[in-house]
C-alpha cells in the first residue's frame, strides 16, 4: 500500500526509485500467487494496491513495463470475475460476505484504469446504499447524527459508520474524475 500511495503522490518517485518499487511488487505478487496456487483464503481488499502500484510501473517506463502490464491484467481480471453482480466483492475468496470498506478499497484500486469505469459505477452504486444521509439517520441516537452523516455503515448487518470507507470512496471517485478531465480539459 506504501508503494501505491508514492505511485499517486509524486510520479517522479517511481522513477527514481523503480528497482526498490519493482522489488516491492515482485514481494507482493509472489506471496498473491503463493497464496492461490495453494487455494488459501485471500483477502481481496489485501492484494487490491497491487492494480495501481503495477500499475504505475507499466506507465512509469519500467525496464520491466510488459512483464509488470501482463501481472496488471491478469489481476485486474481476477477482480472482475469475482465482482458480484450487486457491484460488490467478496471479502476473502472463500466468502460471500460483503462490506463497504472491501469494496471501496478495491474501487480505489480498479479507479486508476479508465477502463475500469464500468465494473467502478457498479461499486459506487451498491457502496452508496449504505450512506448516513438524512434518511437513514434514524437508527442513530441524535447525538450522533452530525458525526456519522456522510459517512457509511459497514455492511447491512452492522451499522457502525467507518470514515475509511469514505476515504476509499472518493480517492476512487477523485481518480475517475481525473480521467474524465483528461479527456475533456474543458471540464
Amino acid at each position: 500500500q506504501v508503494a501505491s500511495l508514492l505511485c499517486e503522490l509524486d510520479e517522479k518517485q517511481v522513477v527514481a526509485r523503480r528497482e526498490e518499487v519493482g522489488r516491492m511488487a515482485d514481494r507482493v505478487l509472489g506471496e498473491w500467487e503463493r497464496l492461490r496456487a495453494s487455494n488459501q483464503e485471500i483477502s481481496f481488499a489485501g492484494f487490491a494496491e497491487l492494480m495501481p502500484l503495477l500499475f504505475a510501473l507499466v506507465h512509469t517506463g519500467h525496464p520491466r513495463a510488459h512483464e509488470f502490464n501482463e501481472h496488471y491484467k491478469k489481476i485486474r481480471e481476477w477482480y472482475l470475475r469475482e465482482q458480484h453482480q450487486s457491484g460488490a466483492f467478496p471479502n476473502t475468496t472463500h466468502s460471500a460476505f460483503t462490506y463497504t470498506r472491501g469494496t471501496g478499497k478495491i474501487f480505489e484500486a480498479l479507479a486508476i484504469d479508465k477502463e475500469n469505469l464500468g465494473p467502478c459505477i457498479k461499486s459506487l452504486r451498491w457502496v452508496s446504499q449504505f450512506r448516513y444521509s438524512e434518511d437513514s439517520l434514524f437508527c442513530v441516537p441524535v447525538l450522533f447524527r452530525n458525526k456519522v452523516r456522510g459517512s457509511l455503515m459497514h455492511d447491512s448487518l452492522n451499522h457502525r459508520a467507518w470514515i475509511d470507507a469514505v476515504g476509499h470512496m472518493l480517492m476512487g471517485v477523485s481518480r475517475l474524475l481525473r480521467h474524465a478531465s483528461a479527456e475533456d480539459p474543458t471540464e
